[in-house]
């Protein structure tokens, strides 16, 4: 496997990270986080993810924020 680089929430201009990851040779590991909430703003944000991971390079590994950090930080070493 390459070198990882994880990118935390690549919403916005953070999105030029995943891309400049894969094209320098690393691994994109996108960790999108927990939001907390309901209503209109968990809506727009989950729809805002989706847009921003839907044109990700194809090998962009993705992991899912639970609130569980012991499980999430043994997602990252493997």
């Amino acid at each position: 496997m390459r070198d990882c680089i994880l990118i935390l929430e690549p919403i916005s201009t953070g999105e030029n990270y995943v891309f400049d990851a894969a094209n320098r040779g690393f691994q994109p590991v996108v960790i999108f986080p927990k939001l907390e909430g309901t209503g209109d703003n968990t809506e727009i944000y989950e729809k805002i993810r989706a847009e921003a991971a839907a044109h990700f390079p194809k090998e962009t590994i993705y992991l899912t924020d639970t609130g569980d950090y012991p499980a999430l930080l043994a997602k990252i070493r493997r």
